[in-house]
């Protein structure tokens, strides 16, 4: 139950601060679709099989989709960062 809840601040947050940043373009307010989208796409580079099609899963389901997708993300700003540190060092 408080990872449910959890997850829905964490998703209400999200879905405001993509539609502040939606405001200042002239582009479509974005929706739970897209953030599947996203995230299904992110977790499918990694070379996982996993995907949701709602955030209305079990929540097991949602806890091993969510901990792949974290880890996705996790290596992508690992990636970035160690670049950043290289360029500032050369």
């Amino acid at each position: 139950m408080f990872i449910a809840f959890l997850w829905q601040l964490m998703r209400t947050s999200i879905l405001q601060l993509l539609k502040n940043l939606r405001s200042h373009s002239k582009e479509k307010e974005i929706t739970d679709a897209d953030i599947l989208i996203w995230a299904n796409n992110k977790v499918k580079e990694s070379g996982k099989t996993s995907h949701i099609e709602s955030f209305k899963v079990h929540q097991t389901r949602f806890l091993s989709y969510l901990s792949k997708l974290s880890y996705c993300i996790m290596r992508l700003a690992l990636s970035t960062y160690l670049d950043s540190l290289g360029q500032e060092h050369s």
